[in-house]
C-alpha cells in the first residue's frame, strides 16, 4: 500500500509541475500580451471622443444618411432602430425633433467604414480652397469622421485588453483550484488497490481512465464556478463605481 501511495503521489507531482509549467507560461504570455499603458490608451478614446463630440460634425439626420447612401429614408431608419436596440450605436434629439445619428458609429456597427472614407475622399479635393467654407467644412468631416472610427477601433480593442495585474490573480486562481484536485489523488490509492488486486494491470488501467475521466469534469465545475464568482465581482464593482 506504500509503494502505491508513493507512485500516486509521484503522478500528483507530475501532474502539478505540468500545470505550473503551463500556467507559468500562461502567465508569460500575460505580460507580452497584455502589458500595456492602460490608462493612457482609455485616456487618448476620451480625448477623441471630446473632440469629435465638440464639433458635431458627425451626426446627421436619417434624411441625410439616405440621401448620401442613395436609398430610403425608410430603409435607413429600420437598419438605425435595430442597431440602436441592440446597443450598436446611440442617437441624440436634433432641431425641430429630427433623431441624428452618428453617422461614424453607424457605418462601423454595420461595417461599411472602408466604402465611406473612399467616398469622402472622392468627393473631397486633397486641396480644398482655404477661402471656400464648404469644402473647408467637408475636410473637416472627413477629420473628424475619420478620428470618430479611430476612437470606436481603440475601444473595440481595449475591450479585449485586460491589465497584466488581473491577468496574474486569475491565473493564479486558476491553478490553486486545479492543483486543489490533483493533490487529492493520492487518496484514491486503496481502491487503486484493490482494482489491481483483482484484475492486475488491466484493473489498473481501467481504474485510472475512470478516475481521470471523472476528474476532467470536476475540474472544469471549480473553473466555472470561478468564472461565475468572477464576473458576479465585476458586476458588483461596476454597480459600486460613481
Amino acid at each position: 500500500m506504500s509503494g502505491l501511495c508513493a507512485i500516486a503521489r509521484s503522478a500528483s507531482d507530475f501532474a502539478a509541475s505540468k500545470i505550473s509549467k503551463l500556467l507559468f507560461w500562461l502567465s508569460f504570455q500575460a505580460d507580452s500580451v497584455y502589458t500595456c499603458d492602460y490608462n493612457s490608451a482609455r485616456a487618448i478614446g476620451s480625448n477623441a471622443a471630446m473632440e469629435t463630440e465638440a464639433n458635431g460634425l458627425n451626426w446627421l439626420s436619417i434624411s441625410e444618411i439616405a440621401r448620401q447612401r442613395g436609398v430610403t429614408k425608410q430603409a435607413i431608419a429600420k437598419r438605425v432602430a435595430r442597431l440602436e436596440a441592440l446597443g450598436a450605436i446611440e442617437t441624440r434629439p436634433g432641431p425641430g425633433g429630427v433623431k441624428l445619428v452618428n453617422i461614424a458609429a453607424f457605418d462601423f456597427a454595420v461595417g461599411e467604414v472602408g466604402d465611406a472614407i473612399r467616398t469622402m475622399n472622392a468627393a473631397t479635393p486633397a486641396r480644398a480652397a482655404a477661402s471656400n467654407p464648404i469644402l473647408a467644412r467637408e475636410q473637416a468631416r472627413r477629420v473628424s469622421y475619420q478620428a470618430e472610427i479611430a476612437k470606436l477601433d481603440l475601444e473595440e480593442r481595449l475591450k479585449c485588453l485586460l491589465p497584466a495585474d488581473e491577468v496574474w490573480e486569475a491565473i493564479e486562481t486558476c491553478e490553486a483550484a486545479m492543483l486543489h484536485r490533483v493533490d487529492r489523488l493520492p487518496d484514491c490509492a486503496e481502491a487503486l488497490a484493490q482494482a489491481i488486486g483483482e484484475r492486475g494491470a488491466p484493473g489498473a488501467r481501467a481504474f485510472l481512465k475512470t478516475m481521470t475521466r471523472d476528474l476532467r469534469p470536476k475540474m472544469a465545475d471549480d473553473l466555472t464556478k470561478l468564472v461565475a464568482a468572477g464576473a458576479a465581482a465585476h458586476a458588483a464593482e461596476a454597480h459600486a463605481a460613481p
